[in-house]
């Protein structure tokens, strides 16, 4: 599965769903269950944490980066150029803005079909398949 940057961020910020992704981040940080998050995702969960925590957020971030590193069931996905080149591509032919046509991409790429997400945008029809996999679905 393919995990949405919207999963760490509302566990880390205790959004909404917290308590439903913070037993999705647990069965990934235990192997449970396995899935990748994509370079470009956890960049993004970086720069939200440095304006969200402020001064405290090298810690945050720190800790947020060794637990990505230490989960048993977590693949971080490195983009290359190609592929943001690719996605680039990709998106002009579609509705999805980058952040988007990143999961689909990947999930596209390593013929995974199910995106954990709360993000509603990935309700849409296109020519890749995939499942969006809402955290309190799963």
């Amino acid at each position: 599965m393919i995990i949405d940057q919207g999963i760490f961020l509302e566990y880390y910020l205790d959004d909404t769903y917290a308590t439903e992704c913070e037993t999705i981040i647990e069965d990934l940080t235990t192997g449970d269950i396995e899935g990748y998050l994509t370079d470009f995702h956890l960049h993004g969960v970086c720069t939200i944490f440095n304006t969200y925590f402020q001064e405290s957020a090298p810690d945050e971030i720190q800790d947020f980066v060794y637990s990505v590193a230490a989960a048993e069931g977590l693949e971080l996905y490195r983009l290359s150029l190609g592929d943001k080149i690719n996605i680039c591509e990709w998106q002009r032919d579609s509705a999805f803005d980058f952040d988007d046509a990143t999961l689909v991409y990947v999930a596209d790429i390593l013929e995974d079909e199910t995106i954990v997400s709360i993000d509603e945008h990935l309700d849409r029809d296109g020519d890749i398949s995939f499942e969006r996999l809402h955290p309190r679905d799963y």
